[in-house]
């Protein structure tokens, strides 16, 4: 049986729609977890971190000492996306506080 062309136009309208969605659903699985991460002290007081590839989020993380008082603290940068983007971050005092510890990173997503 022949379809009218109204009815044969919403027939490939509907495939492609399918077929879209099926390409946005594999789009969406190839995704991959970041990767060629490095984290860098960019001075005695500050560092960066940065991924190459893949997605999700990436910051810095250090710790900071004082060197007047002794007293140490973590310093976190803010999240940025990934790929290329640079989470950079410097302790509060740099003129007497330096970091002890680090630098790394966490990722995300």
């Amino acid at each position: 049986m022949l379809l009218p062309k109204c009815s044969r136009a919403a027939v490939l309208a509907t495939s492609v729609a399918a077929a879209g969605a099926c390409l946005t659903a594999v789009a969406t699985g190839a995704q991959a977890s970041p990767f060629g991460c490095s984290a860098t002290k960019t001075a005695s007081y500050s560092a960066h971190a940065i991924c190459t590839g893949g997605t999700g989020y990436v910051r810095v993380k250090f710790t900071c000492e004082d060197g007047i008082q002794g007293f140490r603290y973590d310093v976190y940068g803010p999240w940025v996306a990934v790929p290329n983007h640079y989470s950079s971050a410097s302790c509060t005092s740099p003129q007497r506080q330096s970091i002890v510890v680090g630098p790394g990173y966490d990722l995300s997503g």
